[in-house]
């Protein structure tokens, strides 16, 4: 076969052009320091690499999840921490306010700063990360976990849910609590009540926290659930009342405050409402539709138990939290009767109640 000068040149020119081509491969190679510029350079290594990636973005996720979980749980902890000194202050003013030498002043006094720290455990309690997060509100990690009614206690917003962020492959870890279990639904050394507003009420009324007044009188009607129900006006002379009546039969509920059978009562704003052994107020204006409940329960809330033994204290008569056996407790709006027992809390040592 003859070369032709034509062929010779053709071929020089092409090896030129491959070297240069891969003169600037490597160049390329070397300002990037990528091996593989483009996956056809090397389809197998290539995958190898893009795999290899994949698992090294992971790690990292992975990573910065441990750091954020790590992070939260810290804080959470330091919160505890606080919440315990809190409670342990709460449990020395309880212990101190139950001594004979102390007047009815003495225990206001006493009674403020069960309210502060009250307060200041539910900042705790409220707490958020860095990022924002609420530490306490289970899923609900962007809603006030903890919520003061303004007819006295506290509402959790929350709910039971545990977020958790994965750190390995099957691994999860918890970056939050709920504060349900932690501070809401706690066993009760005594019966006690849950007081709720329902959600498809018209006004802003609010109703408290309930007091336990009289435990004896409330265990007999134990586990009875109420409701209160604001009548029409205009079936009563155009004023607003209330009835109460119990959830299981719907009869009307006999009260000490104001005595006889809860039935069309006239209502004004922030008066005791007391029967069967419970206290509550409704503070607001409510129309015609609203209706609320007394749940009866072994459990009850942190925040409402301290914030019930607060009103004991403050509302106290006499020398002591115990009542002299002459006293008559049953019809009291704010007996002398009232103990650490009665109060709902577990707080010191456990008072007898009165006989």
């Amino acid at each position: 076969m003859r070369i032709s000068t034509e062929m010779y040149f053709q071929q020089s020119l092409k090896n030129i052009q491959i070297s240069t081509l891969r003169l600037n491969q490597t160049q390329q190679q070397l300002s990037t320091g990528l091996k593989f510029l483009t996956p056809s350079d090397d389809p197998v290594a290539n995958s190898k690499v893009v795999k290899l990636t994949e698992g090294l973005d992971l790690t990292k996720t992975y990573q910065s999840n441990v750091n954020t979980a790590r992070a939260r749980l810290s804080a959470a902890e330091g919160v505890l921490g606080d919440m315990d000194s809190t409670l342990q202050r709460i449990r020395e003013l309880a212990l101190q306010s139950n001594s004979g030498a102390l007047s009815t002043d003495d225990r206001k006094v006493i009674a403020t700063e069960i309210q502060q720290l009250n307060q200041q455990m539910r900042e705790l309690m409220n707490s958020q990360d860095g990022l924002g997060v609420y530490l306490f509100g289970g899923y609900q990690t962007q809603q006030l976990p903890f919520t003061e009614r303004s007819g006295g206690g506290f509402d959790f917003n929350g709910d039971e849910g545990q977020n958790q962020l994965q750190v390995a492959l099957s691994t999860r870890l918890p970056t939050g609590l709920s504060a349900k279990p932690l501070f809401v639904d706690l066993p009760s050394s005594t019966k006690s009540v849950l007081t709720a507003a329902a959600p498809t009420n018209q006004s802003t009324t609010a109703i408290s926290a309930g007091v336990i007044v009289d435990q004896d009188a409330f265990d007999a009607h134990f586990p009875e659930d109420y409701r209160i129900t604001f009548n029409d006006p205009d079936l009563n002379q155009g004023r607003t009342t209330f009835s109460i009546t119990q959830v299981s039969d719907g009869k009307p509920v006999m009260g000490t405050e104001p005595a006889g059978f809860m039935v069309n009562l006239p209502f004004t704003s922030g008066d005791v409402i007391e029967f069967n052994g419970v206290q509550i107020r409704l503070s607001g204006e409510p129309v015609f539709g609203d209706t609320f409940t007394v749940e009866s329960s072994q459990n009850q809330s942190l925040l409402n138990t301290v914030y019930r033994y607060s009103q004991v204290l403050d509302n106290s008569i006499g020398s002591s939290l115990y009542a002299p056996e002459e006293v008559p407790v049953i019809g009291r709006a704010t007996p002398a009767a009232e103990n650490l027992s009665t109060a709902g809390t577990t707080f010191g040592r456990k008072c007898l109640p009165s006989k």
